[in-house]
């Protein structure tokens, strides 16, 4: 490293470091600051090629620069006539150049948290080092690194209003913990209010609304029923481990994706309940109408576990939509029981809601016979051999319901080329252009294993996915087993 003073015609801004701005007081102040002492603060820069448009046949011996460090102390010395510049000139890569301006970035007194945290991870995606080094090179601990690194998490809308201020550092890094749908959730809460809540206000709320469901996962406890809610929604879950911590495996981080899998756990439970001849029926916990098959708060009395406190109608149950949903209770809803529904009533409708609801009972009767004819048509046109056209839709039908748990095995099993798609990566700067990256499509991968293959790679296709797959766990080795001998 060498310190001298270089003409400020010979040196190029850099291309990768809009480092402050070139407008405004703060910027007027400086230029005035140069033109009366100078620029007492030496540019980092390096040796560069000669620029196009400085070209000249002479030049071939003469020294350019690049800035590494200094691009607004370089324009003030422009906007003040300065001929020179004091610079300290380094030998540097392009990789090496670009840490260096983001340590240097890191320095400055006015970096909004979102952008310190956006240079952390670029520091550690783009060298590959540790949480630890990058924090003795910036002179912070590792858990300040980690809880910039976590803003980084949060989605648009909760990052416009962090920099505009409807939010605070504590509140950001507490939205920032949660999933996508939660983040909306909290940052409609945080800034629902002419100022927002009290940080200890709003942790008492994330815990009740948010936590307090997501803690409640029973699926984790059982391998089988793992296999049987799926994986999770993208996004959820899938944290990047170096930057913030492990999270357990097949774990919900957002609420959205929660519900999903509360949604086949209950089906999962109601079907284990049927394997051993018991019937599990599905509840909410809400008054009044509830969806097909569930029944209502209205129609049931909730009852203890308790032996004594129980009638010869109890029946288990569990919560299949609402408040508590996937848990298990007892009820009674035989209206005969005197114990539990002396004195029930439900709400008496008047003749013309009786009305209506008897003609809409009608119309949707008469959908659902109109829509099963169409299905048995559909059906009956089908014969073997299998023409090009039901084979297609044959694989049409295995592939649309037959998600990314059982597409991703498949392209392993049957050994498919793995297709990419692009996909946006959400930015920590607003102005900042789209970023993109490559991620496996596995759908496209096996359409185009079976488009490659005739017919008989659609076959194999479809086998791939409606098979039991292998697996490390003795039930479903069974179920692998007992589909093999059917071949």
């Amino acid at each position: 490293m060498s310190l001298q003073n270089i003409k400020v015609a010979d040196v190029t801004p850099s291309a990768t470091n809009a480092e402050g701005r070139t407008e405004g007081k703060e910027f007027k102040d400086l230029v005035a600051s140069v033109k009366g002492k100078g620029v007492l603060v030496p540019i980092l820069a390096r040796k560069t090629s000669i620029p196009q448009t400085k070209f000249r046949a002479d030049d071939k011996d003469h020294n350019f620069y690049e800035v590494i460090a200094g691009n607004r102390r370089l324009a003030a010395a422009k906007e003040a006539g300065l001929e020179q510049i004091p610079a300290k000139v380094v030998e540097m890569t392009d990789d090496e150049a670009h840490e260096a301006q983001i340590v240097e970035n890191l320095q400055r007194q006015d970096i909004h948290p979102l952008d310190e945290g956006g240079a952390y991870r670029e520091l550690i995606e783009r060298s590959g080092q540790e949480i630890g080094s990058v924090a003795v090179k910036v002179g912070k601990s590792k858990e300040y690194i980690r809880q910039r690194l976590l803003l980084t998490n949060l989605i648009e809308k909760a990052a416009e209003a962090y920099r505009k201020g409807k939010i605070f550092d504590g509140h950001a890094v507490l939205i920032a913990r949660l999933g996508p749908s939660d983040q909306d959730k909290a940052l409609k809460e945080a800034t629902s209010r002419w100022a927002p809540p009290l940080l200890a206000e709003f942790k008492s709320w994330i815990k009740t609304e948010i936590e307090t469901t997501l803690s409640f996962q029973p699926w984790l406890k059982d391998e089988e029923a793992m296999v049987a809610v799926g994986e999770c929604l993208p996004g959820c879950g899938a944290k990047d481990e170096t930057l913030f911590g492990p999270v357990r495996k097949g774990a919900c981080t957002d609420s959205k994706c929660w519900g999903l899998k509360m949604g086949k756990w209950v089906d999962y439970k109601i079907y284990k309940a049927g394997e051993s001849d018991a019937v599990l029926l599905k509840v909410s916990k809400e008054y009044g109408e509830a969806s097909k098959g569930v029944i209502s708060r209205s129609n049931y009395a909730s009852l203890s576990f308790k032996k004594k406190e129980q009638c010869e109608y109890a029946q288990q149950a569990i919560v299949a939509e609402g408040e508590d949903m996937g848990q298990t209770m007892m009820v009674c809803v035989d209206p005969k029981c005197d114990k539990h529904r002396p004195s029930h009533s439900e709400y008496a409708p008047t003749k013309a809601e009786k009305a209506k609801k008897k003609k809409e009972a009608a119309a949707k009767k008469k959908r659902e016979e109109s829509n099963i004819r169409k299905f048995m048509d559909g059906v009956d046109k089908v014969e073997f051999p299998l023409t090009k056209k039901h084979l297609d839709a044959l694989l049409d039908f295995a592939l649309s319901r037959c998600g990314i748990s059982y597409q991703q095995p498949a392209v392993k099993f049957i050994g498919a080329e793995v297709v990419k798609k692009q996909e946006k990566v959400y930015s920590y700067d607003n102005k900042a252009p789209d970023k993109f990256r490559m991620a496996s499509d596995y759908e496209a991968s096996l359409r185009k294993y079976a488009e490659g293959n005739g017919n008989s790679g659609k076959l194999r296709v479809i086998f791939a996915l409606l098979m039991p797959h292998p697996n490390q766990y003795d039930s479903a080795d069974k179920e692998f087993n007992k589909g093999l001998k059917k071949l």
